[in-house]
């Protein structure tokens, strides 16, 4: 509830940040890649870890459309079976997400060349987790901030990130860190 306060409040002052350096224009797609911990509110709260590749691309101003796919673990390992290999590690599945994001505020120094971002982002997504004869499906929404880094040279742009996320499922809410790199031109 304090992350979606924490958005709403930040959405709510975007009318005051400074803008005054926009985003580098683009027509290039962004290929990106993440490692991300959470947690999600199922039997209790279950502990998350992925990794994935995301794909943004503009579509208006500073508006990007986004697409994320997570190969995640979930829940806590089998401690009886960590000699088993595989067998110890916690249940695999599948997470998707799509939504959109805007640029909020960013500064570029050194002759345009490094700056710093914070973008919001909404959208919604899915969790798919195959459970011994089950399959445990998810569905979400979510509000985030992405702030972090930039690096241009000539055409090309390497942005790192870190993500915050807050995560609404039908069992309550749960939350996403994650921390990525994304490159296009």
């Amino acid at each position: 509830m304090r992350i979606a306060a924490l958005v709403a409040l930040t959405f709510a002052s975007a009318a005051r940040a400074d803008v005054s350096d926009p985003p580098p224009k683009t027509t290039w797609s962004r290929l990106g890649t993440r490692i991300a911990y959470g947690l999600v509110p199922k039997d209790g709260y279950q502990s998350t870890e992925s990794i994935g590749v995301s794909l943004d691309h503009p579509i208006l101003g500073g508006w990007r459309l986004l697409g994320e796919y997570e190969y995640l673990w979930i829940g806590p390992r089998d401690g009886d079976q960590m000699d088993l290999g595989v067998a110890g590690l916690a249940d695999s599945g599948h997470r998707v997400h799509a939504g959109m994001r805007r640029r909020l505020a960013s500064k570029s120094f050194v002759f345009d060349h490094f700056g710093f971002w914070l973008d919001a982002e909404a959208g919604a997504g899915a969790m798919v987790v195959p459970k011994d004869m089950d399959t445990l499906w998810v569905p979400h929404g979510f509000l985030g901030m992405r702030f972090g880094m930039d690096l241009r040279f000539d055409k090309r742009i390497w942005e790192y990130e870190i993500l915050l996320r807050g995560l609404v499922v039908p069992d309550g809410a749960g939350v996403l860190f994650g921390i990525g790199l994304v490159w296009g031109e």
